[in-house]
């Protein structure tokens, strides 16, 4: 499943619920850990990611930078920023290497 699926059917699970956004990452990610079932448009996901044998954490990555996209609106420096890109950009290196091995 590529970042951009990921990001979609998070961002598609997080469209026109009526909580707060910082409920709605959590109901994301207690749907994502399987301890609810509450954001429905993320069960498909998490059936997804365990059919192709990639774990959670890829998901639950994005959702910390979906947190800190609503929480920041500039990064005071360079390993702030890279903090940030660790959880919103990094983990897609992370799970092509999970899927296919180191690349050549």
């Amino acid at each position: 499943m590529s970042r951009a699926a990921c990001r979609g059917a998070l961002l598609r699970a997080c469209r026109g619920a009526t909580t707060t956004t910082s409920r709605m990452l959590d109901l994301l990610e207690a749907t994502l850990l399987g301890r609810t079932d509450a954001a429905h448009d993320a069960v498909p996901l998490r059936r997804a990611l365990a059919d192709t044998g990639l774990a959670p954490g890829h998901a639950l990555d994005l959702l910390t930078a979906f947190r800190l996209d609503v929480s920041k609106r500039r990064y005071r420096d360079w390993d702030e920023l890279m903090h940030y890109c660790h959880y919103s950009a990094m983990w897609s290196l992370r799970a092509r290497r999970a899927r296919r091995g180191p690349m050549p």
